[in-house]
């Protein structure tokens, strides 16, 4: 299923489809529905040492193990980090903590999906409070290896 680009002088634009019914933009999915139960929680020990920490943490969206859904990776800044794999439908699982994208030594603060290894799957670059940038590259099926050192 290709997406059909509109060229123009210096840009290209994909017109999207409203859906008739219903209201347009973002709706409040139900825990028991979308099955996300994702939290970023800081102690008040941490804030108090590091204010800059109530700007929150971020997250990525992208199709990481090949199904053609966008899964979704939420950074935490204390704690592990979680990826939620899309099952279809609005319902989303948990991926396996042993995955190499808990990082939960850290304060992550933000991330994004890219092909970083050139093999047309998406890799993961993560952003942390004063530990740099770790990357995670995927085999094409969600499993991922830090390869930061």
């Amino acid at each position: 299923m290709g997406l059909d680009w509109e060229e123009g002088s210096g840009y290209r634009k994909l017109n999207l489809s409203v859906p008739s019914k219903g209201r347009s933009g973002f709706t409040s999915m139900p825990i028991i529905q979308s099955g996300v139960r994702f939290t970023n929680k800081v102690s008040e020990a941490s804030l108090v040492k590091r204010s800059n920490l109530l700007n929150g943490s971020g997250l990525a969206l992208g199709d990481v193990n090949g199904d053609g859904l966008c899964d979704i990776y939420f950074c935490r800044l204390e704690g592990p980090n979680e990826l939620y794999l899309n099952q279809g439908e609005w319902r989303f699982r948990l991926a396996s903590k042993n995955n190499s994208v808990s990082f939960a030594n850290f304060f992550s603060r933000g991330a994004t999906f890219a092909d970083i290894d050139g093999d047309d799957d998406l890799d993961l670059l993560l952003t942390t409070f004063r530990n740099g940038v770790r990357i995670s590259i995927n085999d094409g099926k969600g499993n991922f290896k830090d390869i930061s050192n």
